[in-house]
């Protein structure tokens, strides 16, 4: 390809009809038309807002994909996490949100199903202003895009929408359309959103039945879904004595596999710890527990005194708990769990 005329989406792996659609969506008529190089010296210049996180250190702003076994709990942990990022509380045990306006499009649900599921998780908490729901929605090509994105503009404060799932708004494919760019195609209308908007959408999916060494190659469809996507999420059965692993992977995230408890009591996915904690010694697991509870930096003599501990080997532990990457140092004696 050597000049402008030449260029086409296709030799990107790019749905040509999805392309163009997605430039007419930005008033942009005509395809490209800007020749290729920018100025490295002039992006230098450029000063950017820091990166927001709807859920710190698991969904940041861009688009997230969650995907699993059917019936495993995803839609569980979407309704609990939107919940908790529209009142501006922590989810899933401790993590930080960014409270901000939700929209769930529970796409597979009626509205007795989500009153029921809402009321549980409520146990006396009001519902929270700003959060959202809607059980029908287009396909992205066909209105889709267009109604989800009406809906970011008319919010005060849009801060996440959660597509519960991805197959009840994927564009219906051709039999002359390549696997991948279909599937890339669709996420890309969500991507675009989210990156134009600078919020976090999150699409639920499923998992194929059939194992992969990687966890992320269990993700229904082509590599076009992961690969589109900023952050990708799956949440697996256990290999250990948890109820499940969230594994975490993306541009913007630590790799990382959590481990998942799920309370019946509740209806909430809690963090239990990375899964390296799970076979750590019993003495460094009851320093992390305390130390979550506590909910703030601590020195090794606080921490000695909860668990009614020597501060000595307290301190000791707390010490190789670092070198280890469980616990984080923040100078002045004081310390913070680090997942």
């Amino acid at each position: 390809m050597n000049n402008q005329a030449d260029w086409k989406p296709e030799h990107y792996g790019i749905d040509p009809v999805a392309f163009q659609d997605e430039l007419a969506a930005e008033g942009i008529v005509g395809g490209p038309s800007r020749k290729l190089g920018k100025s490295v010296r002039d992006l230098m210049q450029q000063k950017f807002l820091p990166l927001k996180w709807a859920v710190e250190g698991i969904i940041p702003e861009g688009l997230t994909v969650i995907a699993g076994k059917p019936k495993l709990g995803k839609s569980w942990m979407m309704l609990g996490i939107a919940f908790d990022v529209a009142a501006g509380k922590p989810t899933m045990g401790d993590r930080r949100t960014e409270q901000g306006e939700v929209l769930y499009l529970a796409l597979e649900d009626g509205d007795r199903r989500i009153q029921d599921r809402v009321s549980k998780i409520m146990k006396g908490i009001d519902v929270p202003e700003g959060f959202y729901y809607e059980t029908l929605c287009p396909r992205l090509d066909c209105g889709g895009r267009e109604s989800i994105e009406e809906w970011i503009e008319n919010s005060p404060k849009p801060r996440m929408i959660i597509v519960d799932t991805l197959a009840m708004v994927k564009p219906i494919g051709k039999s002359n359309t390549n696997a991948y760019a279909s599937d890339y195609a669709a996420i890309n209308h969500l991507k675009r959103l989210a990156d134009k908007h600078g919020i976090s959408i999150v699409v639920v999916t499923h998992t194929r039945k059939s194992a992969a060494d990687d966890v992320f190659d269990t993700v229904t469809g082509t590599t076009g879904i992961t690969g589109a996507a900023d952050t990708n999420l799956v949440l697996d059965r256990p290999r250990a004595k948890v109820d499940a692993i969230l594994s975490i992977t993306g541009r913007d995230v630590e790799e990382q596999e959590l481990a998942m408890s799920f309370d019946k009591e509740s209806w909430r996915w809690s963090i239990v710890g990375n899964m390296d904690q799970i076979a750590m010694p019993q003495s460094e697991q009851e320093i992390i527990r305390a130390m979550r509870s506590a909910g703030e930096p601590m020195k090794p003599a606080q921490v000695a005194a909860l668990i009614n501990k020597d501060r000595k080997a307290t301190g000791t532990y707390m010490q190789r708990m670092t070198e280890k990457g469980h616990l984080r140092g923040l100078g002045n004696g004081f310390y913070e769990v680090a997942v």
